[in-house]
């Protein structure tokens, strides 16, 4: 449900690119396109504005996380990207574990009904 609400609010507010699997860091420089300077590399002109916006996204997901949850995302995520792929694996491995837990509770649940049938 949580995955759901932030990326539909992300979507709304046309920053979904920043989470998405296609989204990419931006690079701070680009290659001059001047002759004089080939292999000389400038400021991106687009990079802090790029910042800027993954900062406000990576802020709203941190705090749309509970305290539970904020306190296992590893402090040394910088982007949203980063944070979403974090918090996407801890889900993930949670719901693995569950799935497992409810194969064995049914696994078992199937054996102990032949047992009293029989």
């Amino acid at each position: 449900m949580w995955k759901l609400q932030v990326s539909s609010a992300l979507k709304g507010a046309q920053l979904f690119s920043f989470i998405g699997p296609d989204s990419n860091r931006l690079s701070p420089f680009l290659e001059a396109k001047t002759d004089d300077k080939k292999g000389d590399m400038e400021p991106n002109p687009d990079y802090e504005s790029w910042v800027a916006k993954d900062q406000t996204v990576l802020s709203f997901l941190l705090t749309s996380l509970s305290k539970e949850i904020s306190a296992q995302v590893p402090t040394m995520v910088v982007t949203a990207k980063q944070a979403w792929d974090a918090i996407e694996a801890m889900f993930a491995s949670q719901s693995r574990a569950r799935i497992i837990s409810t194969r064995m509770a049914l696994a078992n649940a199937y054996v102990q009904r032949d047992v009293i049938n029989q």
